[in-house]
């Protein structure tokens, strides 16, 4: 199990691909590409993660629900990327991010966003949850969803696990300010 989770995040503590993925050029133009990429895929995603805030009394805690939310982005991120660099390696899983991808585009043309953010945020609460860690939950798995698309097209354009760590976590944080 060791040796698995080994080969999953050994990269992320490889200083030598730190160094490389720093040093050069190439990939730094790479890393801004990953940056706009996160952030065209991100923009409805952040006016969702807004709508499921708004349920929540003060703005004060709709603040904190969003401190929150990005730190379990940051965690998620690394968490899906570490597997997706495992699982990239499969044609079948390319096949099914490729189909999951065209899917996502059919549905960007066909559905209306005002109508999916409104039933998001209008959906009932759980009631085994306070309201504020309902909507951190939420805002949670939503991050979750929306980290394939990102990283499957990241993984697309670099097989560096550094690489796209790095135009994933600045393109959270360009998210975060949208």
């Amino acid at each position: 199990m060791l040796h698995f989770l080994g080969q999953l995040y050994g990269p992320f503590f490889d200083l030598h691909n730190w160094e490389t993925v720093i040093t050069s050029g190439d990939d730094w133009l790479i890393i801004f590409s990953l940056v706009l990429i996160e952030c065209l895929l991100s923009v409805d995603n952040a006016v969702v993660l807004a709508a499921q805030t708004q349920s929540l009394p003060t703005r004060e805690q709709q603040e904190k629900s969003l401190f929150y939310g990005i730190w379990g982005a940051y965690f998620f991120r690394l968490v899906i990327i570490g597997l997706g660099t495992y699982l990239i390696h499969f044609w079948e899983i390319k096949v099914i991010g490729a189909l999951y991808l065209l899917h996502l585009v059919f549905q960007f043309f066909t559905r209306t966003r005002v109508k999916h953010t409104r039933k998001l945020a209008s959906e009932k609460k759980h009631r085994w949850l306070p309201l504020f860690w309902a909507v951190v939950l939420q805002i949670e798995m939503m991050d979750i969803i929306f980290s394939v698309d990102s990283v499957l097209a990241s993984l697309a354009i670099s097989s560096n696990p550094v690489i796209v760590l790095i135009g994933g976590l600045i393109g959270i944080l360009a998210m975060r300010g949208v």
